[in-house]
C-alpha cells in the first residue's frame, strides 16, 4: 500500500511516495492558492517501481485533493503518463 507525505518547499511542493518505509516515487508541484490552479514540475519513480501505476496513483490523489492538473512541457515518459492518465475520460 502506498504512503504519501507532502513536503513544503519555498517554491514548490514534494508530494513523496513510499511503499513499507521505503521512498520509491515523487512529484514536484506548485500549487496557486490564489488561481486555484496546481502545475506539475517533474514526476519521477525509482526504476523498480516503474509499470505499476505509481505515478498515476500520485497523481489521482493530487487531482483528488487539489482538483484539475495542468501539464507543462512533457517529454516523452510524460506524454505516455499523460495519455495513460486521462485514456479513462474517453
Amino acid at each position: 500500500m502506498l504512503k504519501f507525505k507532502e513536503v513544503n518547499h519555498s517554491f514548490y511542493t514534494t508530494l513523496e511516495t513510499y511503499i513499507d518505509d521505503k521512498k520509491v516515487g515523487r512529484v514536484d508541484f506548485d500549487y496557486n492558492k490564489y488561481f486555484d490552479e496546481l502545475k506539475l514540475i517533474m514526476v519521477y519513480v525509482e526504476k523498480p517501481y516503474r509499470r505499476q501505476k505509481i505515478a498515476t496513483q500520485m497523481l489521482k490523489y493530487l487531482q483528488d485533493k487539489y482538483g484539475d492538473i495542468i501539464w507543462n512541457g512533457k517529454t516523452k515518459d510524460g506524454e505516455s503518463l499523460y495519455k495513460s492518465f486521462y485514456s479513462h475520460l474517453k
